[in-house]
Parts: C-alpha cells; sequence; structure tokens
C-alpha cells in the first residue's frame, strides 16, 4: 500500500483473507511503477516473516505452544508466501516484479550502434 501510495496511485481497498491479501489501486503510470509495486509487496510480506524466524533460529522455539504457531504462521509461512508470490506466473506479483531487473539490465546497456551497410554483398 505505502509503494503504490508512494508511486502515485490511488489506493481503494486492502483486502485480508486467510491465505493472502490483495491491494486494490488505480493504474500506475508505468510498467516500472507497477513492478516495483509488486516488490513492495513481496519486502512487505518478507519483513513480517524474516524478524521471527530470525528470532526462531537464534533463540529457539518457546515453551509456550501459543507463541510458536504465531512464530510459525507468520514467520517461515509468511518467507513461503512471498518465495512463491515472486514465480513468474499471472496472478503473482512475479508476474510484474521481474520486468524490473529487465528494465535495469537494459538501462545499463550501450546503445546498440545502427550499422552502415548491412544489405551490402560482398564480393
Amino acid at each position: 500500500m505505502v509503494v503504490a501510495q508512494r508511486r502515485g496511485c490511488h489506493v481503494s481497498a486492502i483486502e485480508l483473507y486467510p491465505i493472502h491479501g490483495l491491494v486494490r489501486y488505480s493504474q500506475p503510470w508505468s510498467r516500472y511503477d507497477d513492478a516495483v509495486i509488486a516488490w513492495g509487496g513481496v519486502l512487505a510480506q518478507a519483513m513480517i516473516g524474516l524478524p521471527l524466524v530470525a528470532f526462531a533460529s537464534v533463540f529457539g522455539f518457546t515453551r509456550f505452544p501459543l507463541v510458536n504457531v504465531v512464530i510459525g504462521v507468520l514467520g517461515y509461512y509468511s518467507i513461503f508466501v512471498a518465495a512463491l508470490n515472486l514465480l513468474p506466473v499471472r496472478p503473482l506479483d512475479g508476474a510484474k516484479a521481474w520486468y524490473v531487473l529487465r528494465s535495469l539490465y537494459e538501462r545499463r546497456q550501450p546503445p546498440r550502434q545502427k550499422r552502415e551497410g548491412a544489405w551490402r554483398s560482398y564480393r
């Protein structure tokens, strides 16, 4: 939601479901903005899971079953969903998100020079 607003999109709704969530926003200005918004969702999901997984890795699970369930669901499951969401399949964010890397790669490449006389036959 934050990334969509920073990219100039109007956020109309946030829908949370047991397995996933959706942010409804207006059409971004460019395909690049749409990809940056997709990465924002993936990074937000990872920001929820990584601290909990780090806690469980350093300190181990607790003696409280409910806390362990929260760590497992919000930690490990969130990282799994973030990774799954990066698959380049149409309804997932990965279908849009990988455009950023391709765009950055193309910007770093020198422009191609037009070759003169490409159709000239050699004898």
